[in-house]
């Protein structure tokens, strides 16, 4: 276990500027790969599953599956993200071990809520079986989400990919040996819960000496200022990032069109995966770094960003139809229109979620929600001028221009104070 989760190679906590930007390169490169593996492996998972249970069975575990991407997304949006900012700031061990049992805590104290939840939830369209199980899942996820927090404090990026891997594939291998033997829905939940149960014990192993301790009030309140303030501006990145696809559904678009859109941000979100793992590893940076630092570290976040996602967005946009219509079926009409479109609002959306990190590492959180809201406001007008000037095609390009003013505003106020900060 121990080979799993080095310490801190010296570049993740050197002030040179060089180092720094080898640091924050392969850490995004570690992410960036896990996320793939993780992405392809959850893909077959999924597909397997379709063979391997009855439809009726099938549908509730998709239905339980979609509510417990949800507890994910919300688990680790929140707490672990502040326990990895505090981290980073917090020099003193007494500081990091107190931070971290308050971290276990609330992710324990947040399971138990959520559970609760999703078990009332899940009452109205899975048998009591599968409900139990789900609550069971969605209790482990929350618990363990302070082990990614924890090695993306430490800067142990490396670790993080590894547990990222290791417990979709605990996941997968639980999950289709118990479909194999009981084709009931809450046997593939259930290997939900055995993944995230790894990451939690291997987290109970890495910070066992920070157990145990005392917890002061000031901490626990600043831990939760900062876990609602993350959570407000990871709320606000994903609207910014789904507004086109919910008003996709809901415009009166043909079906046709409508597909299009959805299979073309397939491939189109992937510099929103990129931006996310830079970010990752941006965070603590930025977090640790003094007022000389951070403007330097913010510039080669963005750099490592753009150098990477750019070419790949433009690659995306001028992809010959012809190779378009081998991946895609030609049913999608509208799509190579679109895709351009697409591509370049995906490049937009991927440096929203790493622009945004930069007042997260900061915890200036009040201005980024107001950048945030204003650029929302924007966008939801250019998607729907776009739709009305030119069906769907006009919607995507008006999804392109209000994510673009997103860009440009957040750019904006953040490089203004990060030279503040200088």
């Amino acid at each position: 276990m121990t080979a799993v989760a080095p310490a801190p190679t010296r570049a993740s906590g050197t002030d040179d500027p060089e180092e720094q930007r080898k640091a924050l390169a392969t850490g995004a490169g570690w992410l960036t790969l896990s996320t793939i593996v993780v992405g392809g492996l959850n893909y077959a998972y999924s597909l397997a599953l379709t063979h391997l249970l009855p439809a009726d069975k099938y549908a509730q575990f998709a239905a339980a599956q979609a509510l417990l991407l949800t507890a994910g997304t919300v688990a680790s949006a929140s707490i672990p993200w502040v326990l990895a900012q505090q981290l980073a700031k917090h020099p003193d061990r007494a500081a990091k071990a107190a931070l971290t049992r308050m971290a276990m805590l609330g992710n324990c104290i947040q399971g138990v809520v959520a559970a609760a939840v999703i078990l009332g939830v899940s009452r109205s369209f899975a048998d009591p079986q599968t409900a139990f199980t789900l609550g069971i899942c969605v209790f482990l996820i929350f618990a363990s989400s302070t082990t990614p927090g924890w090695l993306q404090g430490r800067q142990r990026f490396l670790a993080l990919a590894a547990i990222k891997v290791t417990e979709v594939v605990v996941k997968c291998a639980v999950g289709i040996v118990l479909a194999l033997g009981t084709r009931t829905a809450a046997a593939p939940l259930g290997a939900f819960g055995a993944g995230a149960a790894i990451v939690f014990v291997l987290g109970l192993y890495w910070f066992r000496h920070q157990l145990f301790g005392p917890i002061t009030f000031g901490m626990v309140r600043s831990l939760w200022r900062d876990a609602v303030g993350v959570a407000s501006v990871q709320g606000l990145v994903s609207a910014l990032a789904s507004l086109d696809v919910v008003l996709v559904a809901v415009l009166p678009l043909a079906s046709s069109a409508a597909a299009s859109y959805q299979a073309s941000m397939i491939i189109a979100r992937v510099p929103l995966f990129i931006g996310s793992a830079v970010a990752m590893v941006a965070l603590p940076m930025i977090a640790r770094a003094t007022r000389g630092q951070s403007a330097q570290q913010y510039r080669d976040a963005v750099r490592l960003y753009a150098v990477v996602a750019v070419p790949f967005a433009v690659m995306l946009a001028t992809t010959p139809k012809d190779l378009v219509y081998l991946v895609f079926p030609k049913e999608f009409g509208d799509i190579t229109a679109i895709l351009p479109w697409t591509a370049a609002s995906g490049l937009m959306i991927g440096a929203v979620e790493l622009i945004t990190t930069f007042y997260q590492g900061r915890s200036e959180y009040r201005p980024s929600l107001v950048c945030q809201t204003l650029a929302a406001a924007v966008s939801v007008a250019a998607i729907l001028a776009g739709f009305h000037l030119d069906g769907i095609v006009g919607l995507s390009i008006g999804a392109f221009a209000g994510i673009a003013v997103a860009v440009v505003i957040l750019l904006g106020d953040s490089a203004r104070r990060a030279r503040h900060r200088t």
